[in-house]
Order: C-alpha cells, then sequence, then structure tokens
C-alpha cells in the first residue's frame, strides 16, 4: 500500500519555519516511524493506491468485470481551491463506469450503493445511468455526504471492506473527515497492476478553528510507503507550467526532510473569477436558473467561458426549446455543446429509472448586466412528483454548474500525464479536445446548490380530487352533449313546423 501525502502552503500565511515538522524515523516500532506537522496553514490532499493483491475479494468481485471504473464526488459547501487542485464538478456523487463485453455486473449496484448512500442508487447501468462517449456509463446522485457527517457510509464502508480489523487502519479512514473531494479510480488496463487509488482533499482542516494542520502521518506497515510532501507555488516563466518547492520525505527510508523544486504543464489551473446561481422568483413549474458570473479576464483570446450541468430527474431541459439560436443569444448562452441523458417532455419523475441528465453549454461573456457580471438565464422545467404523504410540496435540488474557460494548450499538452496531481473524467473533459487547458472559476455565497419546493398531491386529498375529477368530466362530458343535441332538437322542432 502506498500513501501520499501533499500539503501545498497557502500563500499570505505565516511563513513555514522547521520547529513545525517533527521526523521520528529509524525504528521497527511503526508508530514511531511518523512525521508530525504543527499549525500549518495548507491545503492538504492524500493519495492512497491499493494493490490487486490488498483489494478486499468482495470488492474485486465487483471491480473485476470492469474496464474502468471513475468515481468523483464533491461537497456542497463552497471552498476555496489553490494550484494544483483547482479542478470541480457539480456538487454530488459522478459515477462513470465502462464494462467489458459480456461482463455480469449484477452486483455493481448493490456495492457501490452500500458504500454511498443509505439508499439504492442505481439498478442496472442500462436502467439507471445515461451512456457516455467511448462505451461508458455515467450515473450522478445528489448525496451531500460520503464521510464526517450522516451519512458516513463511506468511512463505513471503508472501515469494514479495507481494514479487515486493522486499528490502525480504521484510525487513517477516521482521519478521512469531512473532504471537500473525493476521487477513486480503477483501469484494468493500467500498468500498476489493476491498482485501486483513492484520493481526498482538503482546502483547510475542519478540527481547527482558524484551518491549521495538526497532523501527524505513520507507517502503517513494512509494506506501507508514506511520502510526505510540504510545498507552495514558486514562480514560472513558462505558459501553463506550474512549478513548486519546498521539502519531501519517505517515511522509513529518509532520516530528514530533502528539499525540491520541480515543475510540470498542467492541464487545470485556478482562474480569479467566480460565479453564484439562484432560482428567480416566484419558480413555479417552469423555474429559471439564474447564474450570474465574474468572469475577470480571459487566459487568452481563444479561450470559451463554459458552463457543466448534471441535472437530476427532478428538472429536464426542453433541447428543442434551446435550439433557438435567437432564444440562446437572449439568454446569455451561445450554445449547446452537449446533452445527454432523459429528454422525455411529459414524464414524471417516478416513471423515469434513469438519474436525468447533464449538459454543457458555452456561456457567452460580452452579455453583462448592470453590475458587469456575465448574466446567464437557463430556463428549466419540473417533473410532477409521485404523490405523498406528508407535505403539499417536495424540495428539488440543482448543484450549481462548474464553470470555466477552455483554453488550446499548445504543445505540451502531451506531458499532462507527468503531473503528479493531474486529474481527469470529470464529465465535461469528454467533450474538449485532449490539447485544452481548464481555468476554473470558483463559486461564491451559501452552498453550490439551489432549491425550488414543486408542489405535490397529498394523499389525504386524494379521494377528493378522484371525486372532483370525475364530476368535473361528467358535467363537461353533458354540457358538450346538450351543445350537440340543442342544435338537433331545435332543427327537429323547426322541420315539424313547418310541415
Amino acid at each position: 500500500m502506498k500513501q501520499r501525502v501533499s500539503f501545498i502552503v497557502k500563500p499570505n500565511t505565516p511563513p513555514t519555519n522547521p520547529e513545525q515538522f517533527t521526523l521520528s524515523s529509524g525504528s521497527k516500532t511503526y508508530s514511531t516511524n511518523n512525521m508530525e506537522v504543527k499549525d500549518l496553514h495548507a491545503a492538504r490532499q492524500e493519495k492512497w493506491t491499493i494493490t490487486r493483491t490488498e483489494i478486499p475479494p468482495k470488492v474485486w468481485d465487483v471491480l473485476k468485470p470492469l474496464s474502468e471504473l471513475r468515481i468523483r464526488w464533491n461537497t456542497p459547501q463552497i471552498y476555496d481551491t489553490i494550484n494544483p487542485f483547482p479542478s470541480r464538478v457539480p456538487a454530488g456523487l459522478h459515477i462513470q463506469a465502462a464494462p467489458l463485453a459480456e461482463a455480469n455486473t449484477d452486483r455493481f449496484c448493490t456495492l457501490l450503493s452500500s458504500a454511498f448512500s443509505t439508499k439504492p442508487l442505481c439498478k442496472s447501468f442500462n436502467e439507471t445511468f445515461i451512456e457516455f462517449p467511448g462505451k461508458r456509463y455515467y450515473l450522478y446522485s445528489n448525496v451531500p455526504e460520503v464521510s464526517g457527517n450522516e451519512p458516513q457510509q463511506l468511512s463505513g464502508f471503508l472501515k469494514k471492506a479495507v481494514c479487515k480489523g486493522k486499528k490502525t487502519c480504521v484510525a487513517e479512514i477516521e482521519r478521512l473527515a469531512a473532504p471537500d473531494y473525493i476521487d477513486i479510480d480503477y483501469n484494468s488496463q493500467s500498468l500498476r497492476s489493476r491498482a485501486l487509488n483513492i484520493s481526498a482533499y482538503w482546502h483547510r482542516s475542519p478540527e481547527e478553528e482558524e484551518g491549521q494542520w495538526n497532523h501527524k502521518v505513520q507507517q502503517l506497515a513494512d509494506d506501507h510507503r508514506a511520502e510526505i510532501g510540504i510545498l507552495d507555488q514558486r514562480p514560472t516563466l513558462a505558459d501553463g507550467k506550474l512549478s513548486f518547492g519546498g521539502v519531501l520525505t519517505v517515511l522509513g527510508e529518509d532520516q530528514q526532510l530533502k528539499p525540491t523544486l520541480f515543475s510540470f504543464p498542467a492541464r487545470h489551473h485556478r482562474n480569479s473569477g467566480s460565479y453564484s446561481g439562484s432560482f428567480n422568483d416566484p419558480a413555479g413549474l417552469h423555474p429559471k436558473f439564474s447564474l450570474k458570473v465574474d468572469a475577470a479576464e480571459a487566459p487568452s483570446e481563444d479561450c470559451t467561458l463554459n458552463a457543466y450541468l448534471s441535472i437530476p430527474k427532478d428538472f429536464f431541459i426542453d433541447k428543442y426549446q434551446l435550439a433557438d439560436q435567437q432564444l440562446l443569444e437572449s439568454l446569455g448562452l451561445k450554445k449547446i455543446k452537449a446533452f445527454r441523458g432523459e429528454a422525455d417532455l411529459e414524464a414524471p419523475t417516478w416513471t423515469q429509472s434513469r438519474w436525468g441528465s447533464s449538459a454543457l453549454f458555452e456561456i457567452d461573456p460580452k452579455k453583462v448586466d448592470d453590475n458587469g457580471l456575465v448574466d446567464v438565464e437557463l430556463p428549466l422545467h419540473m417533473r410532477y412528483h409521485e404523490p405523498g404523504f406528508v407535505s403539499e410540496y417536495s424540495p428539488a435540488k440543482l448543484p450549481w454548474p462548474t464553470v470555466f474557460w477552455a483554453c488550446p494548450a499548445g504543445t505540451e499538452w502531451q506531458k499532462f500525464v507527468v503531473n503528479p496531481f493531474d486529474r481527469g473524467y470529470l464529465g465535461y473533459d469528454l467533450d474538449f479536445p485532449k490539447e485544452t487547458a481548464y481555468h476554473h472559476l470558483s463559486p461564491v455565497n451559501g452552498t453550490a446548490y439551489s432549491s425550488v419546493d414543486v408542489p405535490v398531491l397529498e394523499m389525504k386529498h386524494a379521494p377528493m380530487v378522484k371525486i372532483g375529477t370525475a364530476a368535473v368530466v361528467g358535467v363537461g362530458f353533458l354540457y358538450i352533449v346538450a351543445r350537440i343535441l340543442g342544435p338537433m332538437r331545435k332543427k327537429g322542432e323547426s322541420k315539424k313546423k313547418a310541415e
């Protein structure tokens, strides 16, 4: 098992000094093969690589029929990013899976639900997922928390499936509390012998009021390789590259911290722009989602401003309505770059087995409001919800889109893979050329989703509704019959009088 812990020191924070880092090594007692960090103002990423032989049989039986599995979860809470971790996906759980030909994937949804939710997330690839390019299946679910807060599904699942009762492993899993995002990757074609990679990111410590880290990393066993880096971003003269310097150490191997300086071409960059979203009032059954974007400055003239949405089945976009170019321009959009998923305009939620749809829009950065913000309005429509017993309204949440500049990366794009912090399979990157760099804007104000109340039928009123409906239909039928027979009757009477 391999572990990589990366601390990226934030700019404009107190400078670091050697007293903040304590390295204890050289002993075969694993509790002393550790490094302790004190009062460090930094972002943190942890990455665990679990080899094929370490993957529990229950998990391996589910992974074996898959060519690839990519899981991305993002918190609905607003958080800051820092290079080299600026990329985002809409809040919630995103799953891309590519099953092998004629593979039996019946147990996939069962394991997925036990790991991430207290409720079933899917039935099967064909029933619940939507298809993506490259024979991939894609699922989105509005899972608000996966670790550290209720429901603690993922942390509990990992303790049972991976730790196998080892106290040191359980302690490490419990430290993966309240992350900003979690990634899980598996690739059957990987040169690393089908390893399972799990990574998590925190923009600050969730345990300290001021967000500083007081953290200890320890070697858990002889075959546990733990690498730790304390880095900060350095200036670079090359466009599209990021440069970092600091210290590195490998527990159990190094007797002291070693200085390091390295640079690499980056696929993802942080942009100073920001955005927020909300539903216009009154929302009704045809709500309009308003997106306000402080686009800052485009990285270059040939960049495009984009928004990527994951739309749960409570909502839908009428893609035929948005085929009108004049309407698109009035909404602050240039074009729909991609749309996949449910497009039935009439079906209620309980008849839709698939989770919803995804959409990628190109935004017109020149359409600004009086405050100088790019003004985008997206017309949505609500599906009828299943009747309930508790309330006349049912809440529906729409995660805010991910907003970013997409720019040509030049000749350096082939070296993106040398970036040790590279991140892919985010949904929207499938619809851009490989030689694309992304400059991510940050959401601000509140949480990264908006809610709207959908009127539903309360079951206690259902009998009255049935009686009322039958009465209205009956009266309407009698009225139509009377309107048809009335002129015929008058015509008959007139004919008798004429005779």
